[in-house]
């Protein structure tokens, strides 16, 4: 079953990094977006972007709204793990509790797109997507799934997405002991994932809890 790993990263420092990158964080960033495997083997016909100027590039991009919306795959790919392999080096000074099993099953997200039928625009729960990215180029969206080669394999919340999250959680366990749930899913029966589903919420809003205490965002590697 896929799960959110639950990993704490200082937002102050990781705010400082993206908006004015020391040069040490800057080249360990260089290395890792050179390094995925997957992502060379597409730049081997497409050179990318950034290839011409990459501390330039990088350091206006680190700072820029929208990391995602102009990226190749092979980009977003080399990118999402850029950023993914940069969350030690923003560990908060006081440590924050995980999750009892260190992470949170995607099921919740799951029920909570049946239960707030595809409204992602107004719910943080159906918005679980890697930090500033808003949407990925068309020519990417339009794709058909087996085509694809990039999909995000984290999300990051700050503070103010954490509050957001926490106010859809809060919704979700009113709804859900009278939410007709349609499928049983993964589980036994469709009284088990409720039952799931309620335990799990919890678990997430007292992490959420931790996570606002010590000014921390969520770093959210996907665990399938």
């Amino acid at each position: 079953m896929a799960a959110y790993q639950t990993i704490a990263i200082d937002q102050e420092a990781f705010l400082a990094f993206i908006e004015a990158p020391s040069s040490t964080l800057l080249d360990k960033f260089l290395k890792a977006l050179a390094s995925n495997e997957d992502a060379n083997d597409f730049f081997e016909e497409v050179p990318p972007v950034w290839q011409t100027d990459p501390i330039g590039w990088v350091t206006k991009r680190l700072a820029s709204d929208d990391w995602y919306g102009d990226l190749t795959e092979g980009e977003a790919l080399a990118w999402d793990s850029a950023i993914g392999s940069m969350w030690s080096q923003f560990k908060p000074s006081t440590t924050v509790k995980k999750t009892e099993h260190g992470a949170i099953q995607q099921h919740i997200f799951d029920l909570a797109e049946e239960m707030f039928e595809g409204d992602r625009a107004n719910h943080q729960m159906l918005r679980m997507t890697p930090y500033r990215y808003h949407r990925l180029a068309p020519e990417i969206e339009s794709a058909e799934p087996y085509d694809r080669i990039y999909w995000p394999t984290h999300a990051m919340l700050d503070t103010q997405q954490l509050e957001a999250l926490q106010q859809d959680l809060l919704e979700f366990q009113k709804r859900l002991p009278s939410y007709e749930i349609e499928s049983s899913d993964v589980f036994d029966s469709i009284e088990e994932r409720q039952r799931e589903s309620e335990l799990e919420s919890t678990e997430l809003l007292n992490y959420i809890g931790r996570l606002k205490a010590a000014n921390a965002m969520w770093y959210a590697r996907i665990d399938s």
